[in-house]
């Protein structure tokens, strides 16, 4: 205790103490604060007399909300000062006032200072604030800086006079017994005394909920003489011990806190006095005490919280069940209901209607409305304790109050849970997360409630404040008409959510409006007020209380009254007259009370802050904003010269006692928050207080970083920080995987950002933020993060933060998820796509939902589907994002499918949101394109938010037409061009113009700014260009060329280029600096020529020098006509290089003096001579009549001409090309030529003219194209270099109006006067998208600066936005039938183990995977049809490949090149597989002729005929087993063919699996049954019967002696190959099971079904592990050997998933089998070789033979061969394809 005598304690508290208790608490559910009074700036106790009593009221209210201990004390060697008593009884007032006069006192200075408070029962004297008196007391001002040093004086004397006069003549009354001794303690006692008094008397058992550490301070008694000694003992003015105050101090220190507090909680502890006190810098042993001092206060505390745990052990069950935030809610509703209910009077008309309608027998929902502060909840209140005597019994009553937006969803979940948690607790689970079937399941409960006896009643207060659902309407969930015993009440202010009602309810008999109150009302509740306080009201306050309330006003009108009255400034009735007639009003005059009683500066930043949060901040984060607050710190700190820049709690206290009328507690995400009462006090604060856009967002930001414990600034030490607002999350950088989020930061972090404008932290931290994503989510719903994405808010401008800190922040939105519903987590998103635009934030939106079924299934697939959905393009945050949910998935302590690559592609809508913007004509975007800036046809200029689409600022100055607008480069200003004649510059933050610059003789029509923002350039309807400095208002330079008024310009980013275009039909070309015309590109009217002169420089005459291979253009060579030269700069490119035919020579002495004077062309690869290049002197000219053919060979034409036929060569038609030729970049180069001339005997060809005048032009970012736009709608587009046409944009419909061009120089905007906007790409001249929307022609067009969207303007007053997709609309979905998959297979590479995957499709070629990188290794094209089956060979050398155009392809692993082609099949291949030595390969046609051969060579060794539809090999080549899909199939030799046996089903097989030792063949079939049979003799050896519908797909795994089946019945059965019962019966599949996998050695089961699902199963629980939504029917998966990845086959899809299995095994994780591959190897290598019969031996190309032992290693998995089968594959190298005549003889045979 004492501000200097334990500063270096409580400061060693805060940063080594606090953070480890707050992290402690968090984990147990508990919420901590720390409340330090003693921490004080410029006063203490002796100075400021309210601090004892402030510090004595924040302990009582430490003791009311704590659950545990409240009060921690330390005590020095000091007793401390001894306040002056506040509040004097009257009667002892009297007694000691009269005993001081009797002992010939002055009492003036005690009758001054106590003045009597009438109101007070019983009556008393309060001394008054020093301020009341000493007016300049607090003044902190620099010109009042001598008064106030003059009023401490004053006030210091004051005190010391007083204290004196009261102790004595205190003593002297208790003496003549006048006083009792209690109250003579007031007077004597410290402050430190009082507060350890206080604690001790308010708790029952003070010995477990107070601590108190003693400390003594060896030698301090010898050193009094040194200065700081005073701080730690009591000295009087003999520099002695204060021997009175020791006495006192030893008596509370050793006698009264060890006989009140248990001696566990009362610590002594001890170090030695130094020379100037405590430094823990200059000698260890204090550094060694405070380390001891810490940690044992860490223990100490820790174990009064472990003892709280353990009494509230049954409440920590209730927080570990379903129900667990649902015990706050009923808390929090209970506590307000009792607080209204006490107070409550008058209203009974009110209450007697809300009866009448309870208790009839009328079904419709009550609805009570009213104004704010009319006091629907307390009549909802009163209600809700008055329904038991209303009808009887004990009714059930669900009671919500709703102050803060809230997402329907988790309204109704609420709901559903208390009702089920009443009567139905085996309905708990059952509760559905998907909003309709929880609309649904929330009208049936209702349903089941009428019937439980009791009445059931639904009171919900402010249901205006709920927000829709997926875009549904916000009471779609209330029913019309209730059952029976059921009833509805609902409370709301009045407003269009109360039309809604009124449509929906129908009968206005329900509805109970909450007018003014009555006069006698008014009068109860005036006496109520008082009473309820414990308070009198005086004759004089009636009067002027029933003058004030001769006008109607409503309950918060009339508790302002008495407030204002009670504390003597009655100024809301100064005069009755001007009582005010709104809230609003009331709250100004309310503040300007506040603001005469406190600092205004200091109040108004609390008010604001407290308005900051999104229903109220937490103490400690309000705390933490004010000390943020440069405003209030800097003035603190200058005169304390103290570095702690702490915000003072005492400051807070002495503001928050005088709130009491407007400001309010509430429990808020399981902590306690303080907030505004009313909506109106919270605007008028915002208005007054908020301070502009930028401080609230400088506030909402300092909020954000405090939540997320890292404030940017550093004016709060990271352990401050981290300890009062992290609330346990960690302070170090963490990793997504271990980053936590306490609900508070989940819920309040992503909207601080979104209001601060911060993009970048809203997508690291919170929605692009992974783990915030999933928290969220599973504390919440999908739909309320989805709700974070979508809030409206005008404040947003800088987004950096944004998304780097919440929205696109993977450990934010797991947080977020874990905490939330699906339904919350979405609400998040909504919430905040409304505040900011941002395409990153948008596909995690769609991603979202479009994920909802999923997330809604297991929100643990968060991570799956947002990487399956979001495609990497280089956007920072989804990057991030994915990285982030990859990272989480890797530590991942549970099963968990995790895809590596995006494959469900989120498609984004065309059209984002639309703007209204009256009159609009012209706009410009911030960089951020958060703001869009536009011109209006009332002359005027409106700034909107994208976001909110709410106007933010308007600029006001022109008075004509505005023609044109440009932003500055810097984003600080913007220009505007009028008919007015002038430019005006704009501020873009305050609004204000900055200069107005003139000259021109005509309106103003375009303008162009140079980057650097100091010039720029105008073109007038007078047709001059002016180009003006930004800081000169007369322009610099005049450019006169044009002869018509000058429609566009625009500069090169360089600004050395300056390009106009006019109605006159001419684009110029300026080098600014030097004012010199360029070039010129001509527009002439249709009938017109240009001069005869300027004809050749219009057309293209040049020659392009290409590198061949990159298709890149190295020079431009001119061709004029012979008799003309060129410039004198440009002659060294002409006639230094002629291009004459090959096979002639110019003459000799024309040739350079050098050994060969020519340059060949050859082609290489057939060594042909395609051309000489003769190298000429430059001043010589070859022979006239050569030079026709020089002028002939190289023609530069338009693109729709071709030469005169006698010089075009003979064209050879084209071979079509093959698909690897294609792929290939092209070597044309056409495209880049942009015109031609012809040759001097032919005529000119149609000059690339522009025939109307130019009314739209716009240069590219990298400054080569120049996109015009004509009158008649013609688009061109130009090279700027050379002032050519590249081409022109067709397809156009409608007359263009105006152009914008992206940052990539590729993709341009055209909109149109018929309302659609056309995207071109302009280099290859595509038309990619039109958008259509607009209802008027389109005036004006731009896009992001990140290529991400475009605006549109029009005449129809509105702008849109729209998504800039740079596909083609008419490209080819990635998922299209045509190119589906048809077959998969994966394998292991034997070499490196590597896992390898091989897929088949019907566009005829195969893709070769790797499942460790997740990329394709080799595209497989040679077949011309369909692959119908695919296998791997098991050492990982060779792929083999099947097709509907009857060949079989073995392929290369290593390079993917055909090493040999199967050709001997007549028929479709239905069935291919390599044989476990990997020497042969057996495969089947769909016309029933099997074949066996060689691998290497494709020799025949077996050919059979027979069932060949469903065929499967024995893992050691003896024997096959093949069918035709009925119900009987051969067990046959591979080595003659013969057949051993038939097995049979009483209905069709559907499908087979062998056992990897060969022995056991299982078949499952139409008939519901599965058999095992002898693999070798066909014998029946056990029947498994128990699917209810055909068995469609059954694994085996010997080695657990285990079967896997799979039915359309949709479950999957695990069942034991000894006694053949079931040990699983795995249900939760909703379609058909089609396929299935083993991992772990068979103990993880994975399942496909055509529900679209993958499940996870542990074979030996039965227990579901995890599942993966894949949205389509799965058609097949395949399990490689580790088991840790699964490669997927969906139906009619051309994407191959591939999924990684994490955890998969329950009892351990790992992935692999027990027998690890490395041991596998080596036992492998010390085996014998053997050779199957019918094998060919040894070869150079399959590892001289080696037997592979696939089948011993896959000893975790069967081997199921329906239609494909599995193996491996890798280094196959041969390229010999021996044709059939090659062959050896085969043997023939039949299978019968």
């Amino acid at each position: 205790m004492g501000r200097h005598n334990t500063i270096l304690e409580r400061a060693a508290l805060k940063s080594d103490a606090i953070p480890e208790l707050h992290t402690y608490c968090q984990q147990h559910g508990l919420d901590f604060q720390l409340v330090d009074m003693h921490h004080e700036w410029l006063t203490d106790s002796c100075t400021d007399h309210t601090t004892a009593g402030r510090r004595l009221q924040e302990l009582r209210d430490c003791y009311n909300v704590s659950c545990g201990p409240f009060f921690v004390s330390i005590i020095g060697d000091r007793y401390g000062e001894c306040p002056l008593p506040q509040h004097i009884n009257e009667i002892e007032f009297c007694h000691v006032r009269d005993t001081a006069v009797q002992l010939g006192k002055d009492v003036s200075l005690l009758e001054e200072w106590y003045v009597k408070d009438e109101n007070a029962v019983p009556p008393e004297y309060v001394l008054q604030p020093i301020e009341a008196k000493l007016p300049h007391y607090g003044d902190r001002s620099e010109e009042n800086e001598e008064l106030m040093a003059h009023y401490h004086n004053v006030w210091l004397n004051t005190f010391n006079a007083l204290q004196d006069l009261l102790y004595k003549s205190a003593q002297a009354a208790h003496q003549r017994r006048a006083i009792s001794t209690k109250q003579l303690s007031k007077y004597q006692l410290s402050g430190v005394e009082a507060e350890v008094l206080e604690a001790l008397s308010l708790d029952t058992e003070p010995s477990k909920n107070c601590v108190f550490f003693l400390r003594t301070l060896e030698g301090l008694s010898k050193s009094l003489s040194d200065p700081s000694a005073k701080n730690f003992t009591d000295i009087n003015s003999s520099l002695e011990l204060d021997s009175a105050a020791q006495e006192k101090l030893r008596f509370l220190r050793d006698s009264y806190i060890n006989e009140k507090v248990d001696p566990d909680n009362t610590v002594r502890l001890c170090t030695v006095w130094k020379e100037s006190g405590l430094d823990p810098s200059a000698h260890t042993e204090h550094k060694s005490y405070l380390a001891d001092f810490c940690s044992q206060f860490v223990a100490k505390v820790k174990q009064l919280i472990d003892r709280v745990v353990d009494n509230y052990a049954e409440m920590q069950y209730l927080k570990e069940t379903p129900i667990r935030e649902l015990y706050y809610k009923l808390l929090e509703s209970s506590a307000v209901s009792l607080a209204h209910s006490q107070k409550f009077v008058a209203r009974e008309d009110v209450v007697s209607a809300v009866r009448e309608l309870v208790t009839s027998e009328e079904s419709k929902p009550i609805v009570l409305y009213g104004g704010q502060g009319s006091g629907k909840s307390a009549v909802v209140s009163k209600v809700a304790t008055s329904l038991s005597e209303w009808t009887g019994t004990q009714p059930i009553c669900v009671l919500r109050y709703i102050h803060s937006p809230t997402c329907t969803h988790t309204l109704l979940n609420e709901i559903c849970q208390q009702l089920c948690a009443t009567n139905l607790e085996g309905e708990l689970e059952k509760i559905p997360v998907e909003y309709r079937k929880l609309v649904s399941f929330f009208n049936d409960l209702l349903l089941k409630a009428s019937k439980w006896g009791n009445m059931t009643v639904l009171l919900l207060d402010g249901v205006e404040r709920l927000l829709p659902t997926e875009g549904t309407l916000t009471f779609d969930w209330l029913p019309a008409e209730l059952p029976s015993g059921v009833k509805l009440v609902l409370s709301l202010t009045e407003g269009s959510v109360l039309d809604e009602l009124k449509e929906r309810i129908g009968d206005k008999q329900r509805f109970v409006e909450l007018s003014d109150l009555t006069e006698k009302e008014r009068m109860i509740l005036m006496d109520s007020y008082f009473t309820h306080r414990k308070r009198r009201i005086t004759a004089k306050q009636r009067v002027l209380l029933k003058n004030a309330l001769q006008q109607p006003c409503s309950p918060l009108m009339l508790t302002l009254l008495c407030r204002e009255v009670e504390s003597g400034s009655p100024q809301l009735c100064q005069n009755g007259s001007k009582m005010p007639q709104s809230a609003e009003e009331a709250a100004n005059i309310v503040y300007d009370g506040l603001e005469s009683r406190h600092d205004p500066v200091c109040l108004g930043h609390v008010l604001a802050s407290i308005c900051a949060g999104r229903a109220g901040v937490r103490e400690t984060e309000l705390l933490c904003m004010l000390s943020c607050c440069d405003a209030i710190m800097d003035p603190l700190c200058q005169q304390t010269n103290r570095g702690d820049r702490t915000f003072p709690h005492t400051f807070w206290a002495a503001i928050k006692h005088d709130l009491d009328n407007v400001m309010t507690v509430s429990l808020l995400d399981g902590v306690l928050v303080v907030h505004l009462a009313h909506e109106a006090f919270q605007k008028v604060a915002l208005e007054r207080y908020g301070g502009g856009e930028q401080p609230i967002r400088k506030q909402h930001g300092d909020f954000a970083d405090i939540l997320s414990g890292c404030h940017g600034d550093n004016k709060l030490s990271p352990s401050h920080i981290n300890a009062e607002v992290k609330n346990g999350t960690p302070t170090e950088p963490t990793s997504a995987a271990t980053q936590q989020f306490s609900i508070r930061q989940q819920n309040e972090l992503w909207y601080q950002l979104v209001l601060a404008g911060n993009l970048r932290d809203l997508k690291s931290k919170a929605l692009c933020c992974f783990p915030y994503l999933l928290a969220k989510m599973q504390c919440s719903s999908v739909y309320e993060l989805l709700h974070c994405f979508n809030v409206k808010c005008v404040h947003v401008c800088n987004l950096r933060d944004l998304k780097s800190k919440a929205l696109c922040c993977f450990p934010y939105l797991l947080a977020k998820m874990q905490c939330s519903s699906v339904y919350e987590l979405l609400h998040c998103f909504h919430v905040a796509s409304q505040h900011v635009l941002d395409a990153e934030v948008n596909l995690v939106l769609l991603a979202m939902e479009a994920s909802i079924s999923a997330l809604i299934a297991d929100g643990q697939q968060l991570g799956a589907q947002l990487i399956s959905r979001l495609v990497y393009k280089g956007d920072k945050a989804l990057d991030s994002l994915i990285h982030q949910a990859l990272e989480w998935g890797r530590n991942h302590n549970k099963a968990l499918l995790l895809p590596h690559t995006s494959w469900l592609i989120t498609k984004q809508k065309s059209l984002v949101k639309t703007l209204d913007c009256p009159g609009v004509r012209h706009m410009v975007t911030t960089a951020d394109t958060q703001h869009v800036i536009c011109t209006a046809t009332d002359h005027t200029i409106t700034m909107y938010s994208v976001g909110s689409g709410k106007a933010v600022q308007t600029f006001e100055g022109h008075k004509d037409n505005i023609n044109c607008i440009y932003l500055s480069h810097s984003g600080k200003f913007f220009l505007s061009g009028s008919d007015d004649q002038t430019v005006q510059s704009w501020c873009l933050e305050t609004g204000q113009g900055l200069r107005t610059y003139s000259g021109h003789t005509a309106g103003v029509m375009c303008m162009t700014l140079a980057h650097n923002d100091q010039i720029f350039a105008t073109g007038a309807k007078d047709h001059i260009v002016r180009v003006f400095s930004f800081e000169c208002r007369e322009p610099q330079q005049v450019i006169e060329q044009h002869t018509a008024a000058i429609t566009c310009i625009t500069l090169t980013r360089h600004d050395d280029i300056l390009v106009t275009a006019g109605a006159d039909c001419r684009i110029h070309v300026w080098l600014l600096n030097k004012k010199k015309l360029l070039n010129t590109i001509w527009a002439l009217q249709p009938e017109e020529e240009p001069p005869k002169e300027e004809q050749l420089k219009l057309a293209n005459c040049r020659i392009h020098v290409w590198l061949l291979n990159k298709k890149k253009l190295l020079n431009t060579i001119w061709a004029l006509q012979p008799e003309e030269q060129p410039p004198k700069e440009e002659q060294k490119l002409v006639n230094t290089i002629w291009a004459l035919q090959p096979e002639e020579e110019p003459p000799k002495e024309k040739q350079l003096k050098s050994p060969d004077c020519r340059i060949h062309v050859w082609l290489l690869n057939k060594k042909k001579l395609l051309n000489t290049i003769w190298a000429l002197q430059p001043e010589e000219e070859p022979p006239k009549e050569e030079q026709k053919k020089l002028l002939n060979t190289i023609w530069a034409l338009q693109p729709e001409e071709e030469p005169p036929k006698e010089e075009q060569k003979e064209k050879k038609p084209k071979k079509k090309k093959k698909k690897s030729e294609e792929d290939e970049p092209s070597d044309s180069m056409d495209d880049e030529h942009t015109g031609g001339n012809t040759p001097p005997s032919s005529p000119l060809p149609p000059l690339p003219i522009l025939v109307t005048p130019v009314v739209s032009m716009v240069l590219s970012k990298n400054n080569s194209f120049l996109v015009s736009g004509c009158e008649n709608g013609d688009i061109h587009v130009w090279a700027l270099t050379t002032g050519s046409l590249v081409h022109q944009l067709l397809g156009i419909k409608g007359k263009v109006t105006c152009v914008a061009i992206a940052n990539d120089s590729v993709f341009a905007a055209l909109g149109c006067e018929n309302g659609s906007i056309l995207v071109f790409n302009i280099r290859t001249k595509a038309l990619m998208h039109t958008l259509q929307g607009h209802q008027a022609p389109v005036t004006d067009v731009a896009i992001s600066h990140d290529d991400h969207f475009i605006l549109s303007a029009a005449e129809d007053d509105t702008v849109h936005v729209w998504n800039l997709d740079k596909m083609p609309v008419d490209r080819e979905e990635t998922d299209s039938i045509s190119k589906s998959v048809t077959c998969i297979t994966v394998g292991t590479v034997e070499r490196d183990g590597s896992s390898i995957a091989l897929s088949g499709g019907k566009d005829g070629s195969c893709r070769l995977w790797s499942m460790d990188t997740y990329k394709m290794l080799h595209h497989l094209q040679d077949h011309v049809k369909a692959i119908t089956c695919v296998a791997l060979s098991s050492n990982g050398t060779f792929a083999v490949s099947g097709s509907e155009d009857t060949t079989i392809k073995v392929w290369s692993v290593d390079n993917g090149l055909v090493v040999l082609s199967f050709v001997e099949h007549s028929a479709p291949i239905a069935y291919v597989t390599v044989t476990s030595d990997d020497t042969r390969i057996l495969s089947a046609d769909i016309k029933n002729s099997l074949k066996l051969w060689q691998a290497e060579s494709g020799n025949i060794l077996l050919s059979c005929t027979g069932p060949s539809l469903l065929v499967a090999v024995t893992p050691d080549n003896q024997n096959a087993v093949s069918g035709d899909r009925d119900n009987v199939m051969k067990i046959w030799t591979l080595s003659d063919g013969k057949v051993v046996q038939s097995i049979k089903h009483v209905d069709s097989i559907s499908c087979i699996a062998i056992s990897l030792d060969s022995q056991l063949c299982v078949t499952g079939s139409h008939d519901m049954s599965l058999k095992v049979w002898e693999a070798k003799t066909g014998k029946l050896t056990q029947i498994l019967a128990g699917h209810d519908d055909v068995v469609t797909c059954v694994q085996v795994a010997e080695q657990k002696q285990r079967v896997v089946s799979g039915s359309v019945d949709k479950t999957v059965i695990v069942w034991n190959l000894n006694t053949g019962q079931i040990e699983q019966t795995l249900s939760g599949h909703t379609g058909t099971v089609t396929c299935l996998g083993l991992a772990n050695d068979a103990d993880t089961v994975i399942s496909g079904s055509d529900d679209g699902t993958i499940r996870v199963w542990s074979a030996n629980t039965g227990v579901h592990l995890t599942r993966m939504d894949m949205y389509v029917g799965i058609r097949d998966l395949k399990v490689p050997l580790d088991g840790t990845h699964v490669i997927v086959h969906l139906t009619d899809k051309a994407v191959v998933p591939i999924l990684q299995l994490l955890n998969g095994k329950v009892e351990e994780v790992k992935f692999s089998s027990e027998t690890t591959l490395d041991e596998e190897k080596k036992r492998k290598a010390s085996q014998t070789q053997k050779t199957a019969p019918g094998a060919t031996g040894g070869s150079r190309l399959f590892a001289n033979g080696r037997k592979s032992t696939r089948g011993k290693k896959q000893s975790s998995r069967a081997r199921l061969n329906s239609g494909g089968s599995e193996s491996v594959s890798s280094g196959y190298h041969s390229n010999n394809q021996p044709t059939p005549k090659h062959r050896k003889k085969s043997k023939m045979c039949q299978i019968v």
